[in-house]
């Protein structure tokens, strides 16, 4: 995983005009700071509105649920002495049909191998207040990944994909930023990935699952967008959605 982030989670209740995915008329989406979970680690925002209020009442009951698996895992990270825990928050997409928070989070457990860092992605449907299912939204172009019974109840909102056409993509992008010889042979197996939408870079961001620690640093956020995202598949719907949120002031 990508090493963590500074925090971005400079939420001001934004109020953004969008419109749904379907078509039908959306509120303004506004965001209400969560006070930390503890020191040094960000609570999800609450959706205040933007999306009707059983779909408001689903999503802030799914953002409670990973706050809670967060702070069981810092918990049970920080018990030994000499342990560190950090978790950043940032809204990358507020509105137009979707709601996109990045979540990335640091462990230096006493006892374990190494440090660790994970990104964990959340992208709500603002229509349905599920999570947006990317095999529709790139039909053809990614794979959801299944893991066993025992790791989905234990890790239920990590979801990642495979895709042959993405790994073709970041690993060319990853190699042209990252001239290292051991960052060449990190990518001789293919990586799976996490997928975000971006309205400030207008694009889908990609990053990483699975690269070893030690070449941790060879990881990149790769951001699709325009033709890029056509070749995946992407269908105008999403294009126009990504397109709305970059236009409005923030680029929310």
């Amino acid at each position: 995983m990508r090493p963590l982030m500074p925090s971005l989670i400079a939420l001001f209740c934004l109020a953004l005009g969008g419109h749904a995915l379907a078509g039908a008329q959306a509120d303004s989406v506004t965001l209400k700071p969560s006070p930390p979970l503890m020191k040094d680690a960000d609570a999800l925002p609450r959706l205040l509105s933007g999306a009707p209020p059983a779909v408001v009442k689903t999503i802030n009951a799914t953002l409670a649920q990973v706050d809670a698996q967060a702070l069981r895992d810092a918990k049970d990270c920080l018990r030994a002495k000499g342990s560190d825990y950090g978790r950043g928050v940032s809204a990358t997409m507020q509105g137009s049909g979707f709601l996109s928070l990045v979540v990335n989070q640091s462990f230096s457990c006493a006892g374990a191998a190494h440090p660790d860092s994970e990104t964990q992605a959340l992208v709500f449907d603002l229509t349905t207040g599920k999570f947006v299912d990317w095999e529709k939204l790139l039909p053809g172009a990614v794979q959801i990944k299944k893991i066993d019974a025992d790791l989905e109840k234990k890790f239920p909102f990590h979801a990642t994909v495979a895709s042959d056409a993405i790994w073709a993509l970041y690993k060319k992008e990853a190699l042209k930023e990252n001239s290292d010889p051991d960052c060449a042979d990190a990518f001789d197996d293919k990586l799976d990935f996490v997928l975000s939408l971006d309205a400030g870079k207008n694009a889908l961001a990609v990053d990483e699952v699975g690269l070893r620690h030690a070449v941790e640093a060879c990881g990149i956020t790769l951001y699709l967008s325009g033709d890029a995202l056509k070749s995946l598949g992407a269908g105008k719907e999403l294009i126009d959605a990504l397109d709305a949120a970059h236009r409005r002031p923030g680029g929310g």
